[in-house]
């Protein structure tokens, strides 16, 4: 015969029973991520699971709290770092985790939303190859380089083609024409111009000059509503090259230039460097 203490005592038993069993996943949990090879510690590691996620901080560290039976697997990833998964087991509060450092295989990356392509882009456009470059390039700025093709003008100041020149397309100047090399803006965020003389013999180092006419998009402040100038930098040398040039012209223009390539190196990187002057 039970009499209603016993009752009762069961009852808190049981209830006491299911708690401990619970709190077997529900315990806080703590970690350290650190590199299997060195042995630092990784910060900002994602450590994530269906329903939650943390990072962890300057030491490696992080904390869960409130960890339920469902979730039993945690997902381990980091930039560089192979991703890891750690199925958790009742009772386990606190252990180390290695992350294996992977190498990453990135590409040459192509900057292409400011150019357009023929028959894709909905805009009038023409592009002066590096084979015109070497053709008609030789001290001039770059606004009379280009001043051939369609619907473009230029002035300069100084009747050389050095110095102050100033370009402009369809009659729009170039305070509202967007210039970029390799998709980085050039235009001056005070007065949104371009200052040509700060780009010494920029022709001789440009790939590609691309000249697109009417209003178009812009990653910068200013409208471009005449057109853009998206420039092109040459692409590194395979080869090794030391060059020397110098030249004079009519109303004693003078140009001097050294470049130096080392080509490839070990298939994985290449340097390049180049003094000009330009009188």
């Amino acid at each position: 015969m039970y009499t209603k203490f016993s009752v009762l005592k069961k009852i808190f038993l049981s209830v006491g029973i299911f708690t401990a069993t619970q709190n077997a996943y529900a315990s806080e949990l703590k970690g350290t991520v650190k590199n299997s090879v060195t042995g630092e510690k990784i910060q900002n590691v994602s450590v994530t699971n269906q329903n939650f996620g943390v990072v962890t901080d300057l030491n490696g560290f992080f904390i869960l709290k409130n960890l339920e039976e469902k979730d039993c697997e945690l997902k381990f990833s980091y930039v560089g770092f192979a991703t890891k998964t750690l199925k958790l087991k009742p009772g386990e509060n606190s252990f180390i985790i290695l992350l294996e450092p992977e190498k990453q295989n990135i590409d040459e990356v192509f900057v292409t939303d400011s150019r357009a392509k023929q028959n894709e882009t909905p805009v009038t456009f023409s592009n002066f190859s590096n084979e015109n470059i070497e053709k008609k390039y030789t001290v001039q700025d770059l606004p009379i380089l280009v001043s051939e093709l369609p619907s473009v003008n230029f002035y300069s100041e100084t009747g050389t083609g050095l110095g102050a020149s100033y370009l402009s397309i369809r009659g729009f100047d170039q305070k509202r024409i967007a210039v970029t090399v390799n998709g980085v803006p050039q235009n001056d965020p005070e007065d949104h111009n371009v200052y040509w003389y700060d780009f010494t013999d920029l022709a001789s180092n440009l790939q590609d000059v691309q000249i697109q006419r009417g209003a178009g998009n812009t990653s910068y402040g200013h409208a471009a509503i005449g057109g853009s100038v998206n420039l092109e930098t040459k692409k590194y040398s395979t080869e090794t090259k030391l060059a020397l040039q110098g030249g004079l012209g009519s109303f004693g223009t003078k140009k001097l230039a050294l470049s130096y390539d080392s080509g490839l190196i070990n298939n994985s990187y290449a340097l390049s460097g180049k003094f000009s002057k330009t009188v």
